[in-house]
């Protein structure tokens, strides 16, 4: 009786260690080309290729472009499509947006509306 409940008490301190500290399926990275327009502008204050990561699980997304710049966005409240970036100001994921321009037949494959401007990413096929 004494080996059934120590054996249950092992078990269940396993099982919560779990629940306190999931491990990550993976995050994804893809090289996409990126263009930033500041709100009103349909002009291009930035467009370069550059890499998108996201955390499968949490949702996070990172970007760096090509010049080094990097721009983080953290899950906001666990409300889907909503996050924080690195000075807390909120962001929007987007998909499937033309870019202000319209310059391009191409719809955008996801796009991250800032407070001051906009991310339009392309995947690299």
């Amino acid at each position: 009786m004494k080996i059934q409940a120590t054996i249950i008490g092992v078990i269940s301190a396993i099982a919560s260690l779990g629940v306190i500290s999931p491990s990550h399926a993976s995050i994804q990275t893809r090289n996409a080309f990126c263009m930033y327009f500041v709100n009103g502008s349909v002009t291009p204050q930035a467009a370069m290729p550059c890499t998108v990561s996201s955390d499968v699980e949490v949702f996070d997304a990172e970007i760096v472009w090509k010049d080094g710049v990097r721009q983080s966005f953290k899950n906001y409240d666990g409300v889907p499509f909503t996050y924080r970036d690195d000075r807390g100001g909120k962001v929007y994921k987007k998909l499937g947006l033309y870019d202000p321009s319209e310059r391009f037949e191409t719809v955008s494959d996801r796009a991250y509306q800032m407070e001051n401007g906009t991310i339009y990413i392309w995947w690299r096929r």
